[in-house]
């Protein structure tokens, strides 16, 4: 009798379990959708993105959570070409229809053929099963997911699918730059780069090297240069050229005291000598600002841009930048493929005139990569950018870089992801990328690529500011140079807020420890020179960060300020590759939290556009076998 009561009490109890976890089950909804792995991804090219959604329930408040022992046995996915037959359930471009599967992960798109620049809007149901109650609830689907979208970038040359009144839906733009010499430059190379450490040169001569009586002492006259301005700037033609009596070019040997170091080079003419390094010297233009005006003549539906650059682009469009990412549009083998990002601008315009502008950064394109030096792919710099406008009218209008855009120089005198960025205030443009503004002084732009890559959508996730750090103490090792330390080892660069006379220099000198004496210990930078220069415009306070460039460091040492800083003076901006943190770790135990917190944060340092194996010092390289020891550890983090 009791072995019976006993019996059909575990009977009942089971029962209620199991109609309670269906209960639960039937609560489940799709979550997390993504396409290509990115969440709302404008401008793919991927003809069958593949699309993919995570299972979770709702506990108390709505809010969702992950439950356990809950598996999907069906799905139905919806793709509509517009929002509001999706939300009529009409997916005019898919509909799969109850498709037994638990597949939930890299389901391939297998609707109608997509076109360039369609818009893709996206659902998906489920039919989830808790384990060990089979059918209890596979009978009950989920509610559709909160929808999500994904819209197609430029895709073949010619398109004639198009409902844009031109087949030509594909890149026509033109790549445009600005190639001429600075004014303010040397005939033969930009200015050099500073030097903070004591400069001696103990030997200087030029002329036919192997011949004694062709030899000149020029090392009164470098040393006069280095002296006046901690610089030099000297190209070697102009001493002389070519020897008339038997035609070799004649050389410039310099040895010298740099900081305690000696360094030598030996320099052919035409060329100056990088003092710093005791190489051939570097050359740092600025960079180039591209603008150009445009009418919106009736409502707009829709707008898209579609923009790439050999080098770095900073967007901007009607006085404000259109995203908040940075280098783009990242690093590649550009003679072979260059990525492009579409930006979705239909807010940022308005009925009238509109202004479309653009700044350009050397980077990996141009500037120093490695030890390698500069110019691995090319030394000009280009943009190529195409703003698509759809009217409500059902008109479309193409606004593409070509001839007709103008060009100028502006504040940042130099920018390089190793050396730093230097920017004068003083030569700011207020308005430049807005309508109305005079650029008849602007030069026209130069047109035209070297090179002829593949153009293909960024496939990845962009590179922004993700977090701010203050201040956490200020020393003066010696006399007007300051240290801010900012308590974390990072990648990223400062936010300055200083104030100064027009035409005062602070220079930023970055490091990831200290000297003895309390600053900044810059031996393991080897050539990266990682320092950052702003000249004031003066008056109210001023607020700068730059654009092309970053470091890896915890302290940044500055001097050239007028007065005695606070604290508040130095922000550090954490930048890295946006992706999402996927775990978390924290135990008992400080010293493992510690540990995991230095992986996360050593991590999130050299996840910048490629897995490097540092950030501050002239390597910064995507070595395969560093990624490969870590990327397992990696997956679980980001």
């Amino acid at each position: 009798m009791i072995r019976a009561i006993l019996t059909t009490t575990m009977y009942f109890i089971v029962l209620g379990l199991s109609l309670s976890n269906a209960s639960g089950a039937e609560n489940l909804s799709p979550v997390a959708l993504r396409c290509e792995y990115l969440v709302n991804p404008e401008g793919i090219d991927v003809l069958s993105p593949r699309l993919s959604w995570e299972l979770c329930g709702k506990s108390e408040g709505g809010n969702l959570k992950a439950e356990r022992g809950v598996r999907q046995v069906a799905y139905r996915v919806l793709v509509a070409s517009s929002r509001e037959l999706l939300n009529k359930n009409q997916g005019d471009l898919w509909d799969t229809g109850k498709v037994t599967s638990d597949q939930s992960n890299q389901l391939a798109y297998a609707g109608k053929p997509l076109r360039s620049r369609i818009q893709c809007f996206w659902k998906v149901m489920v039919w989830p099963v808790l384990s060990g109650v089979e059918g209890a609830a596979a009978g009950t689907p989920s509610a559709w997911s909160t929808p999500a979208h994904w819209s197609m970038g430029l895709l073949d040359a010619v398109d004639p699918s198009s409902p844009e009144g031109f087949a030509a839906t594909s890149w026509q733009a033109e790549w445009i730059g600005l190639d001429k010499a600075p004014e303010n430059k040397p005939k033969h190379g930009a200015v050099m780069e500073e030097v903070n450490e004591p400069i001696v040169i103990q030997k200087a001569i030029y002329g036919v090297l192997h011949n004694p009586s062709m030899r000149v002492d020029v090392k009164e006259i470098l040393q006069k240069r280095v002296d006046a301005g901690n610089r030099l700037v000297i190209a070697t033609n102009e001493l002389a050229g070519k020897d008339p009596a038997t035609g070799r070019k004649k050389k410039l040997l310099v040895e010298c005291s740099v900081g305690g170091k000696h360094v030598k080079g030996t320099v052919p003419e035409n060329v100056e000598l990088d003092i710093s390094t005791g190489g051939i010297r570097k050359q740092y233009l600025p960079a180039p600002y591209l603008r150009k005006e445009f009418n919106v003549t009736a409502p707009v539906k829709r707008a898209v841009i579609y923009v790439t650059a050999q080098g770095f682009f900073e967007l901007h469009l009607n006085g404000n930048r259109v995203s908040d990412e940075f280098f783009m549009p990242g690093w590649t083998d550009y003679r072979k493929r260059i990525y492009y990002r579409s930006y979705d601008v239909t807010d940022m315009l308005s009925r009238g005139p509109n202004a479309i502008g653009a700044i350009l950064g050397d980077g990996w394109f141009r500037g120093n990569i490695s030890n390698l030096g500069q110019n691995q792919y090319g030394k000009r710099i280009r943009l190529m950018s195409q703003l698509h406008i759809d009217y409500a009218d059902g008109r479309s209008e193409r606004i593409a870089s070509d001839k007709s855009w103008k060009a100028s120089f502006g504040p940042i005198i130099e920018s390089d992801m190793q050396a730093g960025e230097t920017y004068d205030a003083r030569r700011e443009m207020p308005g430049w990328d807005r309508s109305g503004f005079d650029d008849s002084n602007w030069a026209a732009v130069d047109s035209g690529s070297t090179i002829k890559p593949m153009i293909q959508a960024y496939p990845g996730v962009p590179v922004r500011k993700t977090q701010a750090l203050p201040t956490v103490q200020l020393t003066e090792p010696t006399p007007d140079a300051y240290v801010f330390d900012l308590g974390q080892n990072f990648s990223g660069w400062i936010r300055l807020k200083v104030r100064g006379n027009a035409g005062d220099k602070v220079v930023m000198r970055f490091a990831e420890m200290l000297n003895a004496d309390g600053t900044v210990y810059t031996e393991n930078l080897r050539s990266a020179r990682a320092t950052d220069t702003y000249i004031l415009k003066g008056g109210a306070e001023e607020v700068w960060e730059p654009r092309f460039t970053f470091h890896g460091f915890r302290y940044v040492q500055i001097t050239g300020l007028s007065g005695k800083p606070s604290p508040d003076m130095v922000t550090g901006m954490v930048v890295h590759s946006d992706a999402p943190m996927t775990s978390s770790f924290e135990c008992s135990n400080p010293m493992l939290n510690q540990l995991h917190q230095n992986i996360v944060w050593g991590q999130r340092s050299n996840y910048l556009e490629v897995p490097t194996d540092c950030p501050q010092r002239d390597e910064r390289l995507g070595w395969t076998g560093d990624t490969q020891v870590f990327i397992r550890s990696g997956c679980y983090n980001q």
